[in-house]
């Protein structure tokens, strides 16, 4: 992004920052008789600005719009977040540790961040574990043993390679995370198993340089 661009990027947010602030004043800056002015200013303002809008923002809007019995204008409102707020607006934590007590806006929070939560592709990661996150890697690194073992057992030519050398490489590389430790750990013992099963399956593991201490049958 161009330094222009950073500037005009800046300058709007400034902008919407400025006209959600007075969206509120019709609400804090007298006693008048203005419900009607007051409750159409919030919710404009938040359609309008809603860029800069956040979870207690919303919260506290919806409160005060339901104390003073526009439940409709409250649901509309949530609705609206619900359809335009993107995974940072329902799903990232507050820096200021506001809390939010709107009970449907804690149940999409909820929702929200149900969906986000990564899930495991065991055979998929496990090849592709050198681009996984910290989410997909503590996913994997919990996965036991016996179904490291068990896949290698199943697989075979290249698929069987791929599943080994990817965490293997990964565990060689210095400064990595404990998850990406442990899995590579996982790999080396099953390798270890499977080459307690036979001579030809300790052979066969030693190729994948893992030390092989063997106890195998005659």
């Amino acid at each position: 992004m161009s330094k222009a661009k950073e500037v005009e990027n800046g300058l709007g947010q400034r902008k919407q920052m400025e006209a959600f602030e007075r969206c509120w004043r019709p609400f804090h800056d007298s006693f008048k008789d203005n419900e009607d002015e007051v409750c159409a200013s919030i919710v404009q303002g938040i359609r309008d600005n809603f860029a800069v809008v956040s979870r207690p923002n919303l919260d506290a809007a919806v409160s005060i719009l339901e104390e003073i019995g526009r439940h409709n204008d409250a649901a509309d409102l949530i609705d609206y977040a619900w359809a335009n707020g993107n995974a940072e607006f329902w799903t990232s934590d507050d820096p200021f540790h506001r809390e939010v007590k709107n009970e449907r806006i804690l149940q999409i929070i909820q929702e929200r961040r149900r969906a986000a939560q990564p899930t495991l592709d065991f055979e998929n990661d496990l090849r592709a574990v050198e681009s996984l996150k910290r989410e997909k890697l503590a996913l994997l690194a919990a996965v036991p043993v016996e179904r490291f073992e068990q896949l290698f057992k199943d697989s075979s030519g290249e698929e069987l390679r791929s599943y080994i050398y990817a965490p293997l490489e990964l565990g060689k590389v210095g400064g990595i995370s404990d998850d990406a430790k442990r899995i590579a750990v996982k790999v080396e013992e099953a390798l270890r198993r499977i080459a307690n099963t036979s001579k030809l399956n300790a052979i066969r593991a030693s190729k994948y340089g893992v030390p092989i201490n063997t106890d195998e049958p005659d």
